[in-house]
């Protein structure tokens, strides 16, 4: 949700909005949609709401700089936790791939027999030299 500056997203159209936070109307200006913005208004007035009541301070200005650093803080443990998820899915990832590349090897090494079998005519398995070691093939 785009407020006050320019649009974030070009295919959709800003227009003017009145809003009621925390007991006084405002104007906005925003590209989001109308029921976006009526979700995030309600999530702020309830956070604002919530602050007063948990302190004596009865000034506006002092409530809402407060819910925006509590918004603030909670925005940064949210991408602290995001960024230690990438991270992970990232390790993980690297991980799948090293034991796909490991399999894709093993394979290989299964169709280099299968191609020496057939090129000296061997048909016996037990006829054929053993060239690989057996823990080396995938599944072994």
């Amino acid at each position: 949700m785009s407020v006050g500056g320019p649009p974030r997203q070009p295919d959709r159209q800003a227009r003017a909005m009145s809003l009621e936070l925390f007991g006084q109307r405002i104007s906005v200006v925003s590209d989001a949609d109308e029921d976006r913005v009526h979700e995030v208004v309600s999530f702020v007035n309830r956070r604002l709401e919530a602050i007063r009541g948990e302190t004596k301070r009865v000034q506006i200005d002092h409530i809402a700089l407060l819910t925006a650093l509590n918004l603030a803080e909670e925005l940064f443990e949210e991408r602290d936790r995001n960024e230690r998820l990438r991270r992970k899915v990232r390790e993980r990832s690297v991980r799948l791939l090293a034991s796909i590349d490991e399999l894709a090897r093993g394979l290989d090494d299964r169709k280099r027999v299968e191609e020496l079998i057939r090129l000296t005519g061997s048909e016996n398995e037990s006829e054929t030299p053993n060239l690989l070691v057996k823990d080396s093939l995938p599944g072994s």
